[in-house]
């Protein structure tokens, strides 16, 4: 099938795991996944993952991230890393990025998709000084 590229964002209040979370549990109840709609939809991320093709091709969503990693950390098998603030700058024109700057980006197709498949990217996006969101974007798949 290939890899997909996809991209989220959602609320963020201290905590970049409670984030990943949401946007998790978000993308499993509205279904936002790569599934074959001939077979019944899991009642659980669990079950989902226990699904053979799921192990080999992945949900195409952040469902197949699910662990933070130091920026100097090796990109592994559903990690997602910060950006340094070099890459910021070199994405955002900004290391602090606003949630427009963002939307401007995807609509540019301009997400730095350059972490191996299966790992993910993200960066905090601000309001008034204060980092209000975070997003997160990679490419998972076969």
């Amino acid at each position: 099938m290939g890899a997909s590229c996809w991209a989220y964002r959602g609320a963020y209040g201290g905590d970049p795991m409670a984030t990943l979370r949401e946007i998790r549990d978000r993308i499993f109840a509205a279904g936002d996944y790569l599934w074959e709609e001939d077979e019944p939809r899991p009642g659980s991320v669990e079950e989902l993952f226990e699904n053979p093709d799921v192990q080999e091709e992945g949900t195409h969503s952040a469902l197949d991230v699910y662990r933070f990693i130091g920026q100097s950390d090796q990109d592994d098998f559903g990690t997602v890393k910060h950006l340094t603030a070099d890459e910021l700058t070199a994405a955002f024109g900004t290391q602090k990025p606003s949630p427009a700057d963002y939307e401007r980006l995807v609509a540019a197709n301009g997400l730095p998709y350059d972490k191996p498949r299966w790992s993910a990217g993200c960066a905090f996006l601000y309001q008034d000084g204060k980092a209000v969101e975070l997003a997160i974007w990679g490419h998972t798949g076969d």
